[in-house]
């Protein structure tokens, strides 16, 4: 036999094997999981990720955890998608696991969802300042170590923080209470300035996990 026709026989041989893993698995049935584990979902609202598979035929997909989010949850045979998302921020302060159970004939595949458990709060959600000013001391709580978490904020010339020497609109914050100078308001309407703190994600996008006011009064109230 000629190295051509081996070489063409083993390239026919290895297509007609792929051909009969392929029967097999649409005669026996279910679901067959694509996704490789996905990296932990960051502890906010809104995150996302995708759980790809293949179904023999319609399938249904089902969650217990009301932190997670399913769309869509049934279709038809062959590959598909399904988007998870976490409905809720992950407060309890540890690691939070759920489960997605897809179902096709008769046979189900469990995929674990996880959810990160860094947390930051602010002991307030707002600070109202009187229109002739004054300080505010904003303080929090969190378990994210330091040196990854960042308080961002929008820069106005009517406050400033007492102890900061950076212009820009997000820094680290290294776990001291922040004292805020605000000047006062000669306007007639009030002003408000926001605060986030959070981290950024392995993308470079910054994650707010909580935020908070300062708002000042003005000389019409």
């Amino acid at each position: 036999m000629s190295r051509y026709r081996f070489y063409r026989h083993l390239l026919w041989g290895l297509v007609l094997s792929l051909a009969l893993v392929g029967c097999f698995a649409d005669e026996v049935g279910g679901v067959y999981v694509i996704t490789e584990p996905t990296d932990t979902l960051m502890a906010v609202a809104n995150q996302k990720t995708n759980i790809i598979f293949n179904a023999s035929g319609e399938w249904t997909a089902q969650t217990t955890d009301q932190w997670l989010g399913l769309k869509p949850s049934t279709g038809k045979g062959g590959k598909n998608i399904v988007t998870v998302s976490t409905t809720a921020a992950n407060l309890t302060k540890q690691l939070r696991r759920g489960e997605v159970i897809i179902t096709s004939d008769g046979k189900s595949q469990t995929v674990e969802i996880l959810q990160r458990d860094d947390y930051a709060q602010f002991d307030s959600q707002e600070y109202v300042v009187e229109e002739a000013g004054g300080e505010v001391n904003i303080g929090f709580e969190t378990n994210v170590e330091r040196g990854r978490l960042y308080l961002g904020y929008t820069k106005f010339e009517w406050y400033a923080f007492k102890d900061s020497v950076e212009s820009t609109r997000s820094e680290i914050w290294d776990g001291k209470v922040k004292t805020v100078i605000v000047t006062p308001n000669n306007i007639r309407t009030a002003r408000a300035a926001l605060f986030m703190l959070g981290i950024y994600d392995k993308h470079k996008n910054f994650v707010a996990l909580d935020s908070t006011w300062i708002r000042q009064k003005g000389t019409l109230h």
